[in-house]
């Protein structure tokens, strides 16, 4: 399993538990070709979303935000498993939710 998997794997878990939208993997059209990053969480980060990777990829990420996405890089969890839920609502919190619909409860203790 690579980092990118094992990311994809870990907001797959959190996503179902919080009860949020997850899209993963999720393929990005560049001007020459694509990129895949882990996951895009929809609910968060901007009004397309928030696209997560293990890696800071300079063009990727650019025309990612220039097409109104929110990005972000994070290594896997490999250190704090299982995955707790719980430990991602406050990086959510900062990413900030965007969605139209009103924000889960969790959401609305933790602001």
């Amino acid at each position: 399993m690579t980092d990118r998997d094992l990311l994809r794997e870990q907001w797959q878990t959190v996503a179902h538990a919080l009860k949020i939208e997850f899209v993963g993997p999720f393929m990005f059209p560049l001007k020459n070709g694509h990129y895949e990053f882990a996951c895009l969480l929809p609910q968060f980060g901007s009004e397309r979303g928030m696209l997560i990777d293990v890696e800071y990829v300079r063009d990727a990420f650019a025309e990612a935000i220039s097409a109104g996405f929110a990005c972000s890089s994070m290594l896997a969890e490999e250190h704090h498993l299982p995955i707790d839920p719980a430990d991602y609502i406050n990086c959510l919190v900062d990413w900030g939710w965007s969605a139209k619909e009103p924000p889960p409860e969790w959401y609305h203790n933790a602001t």
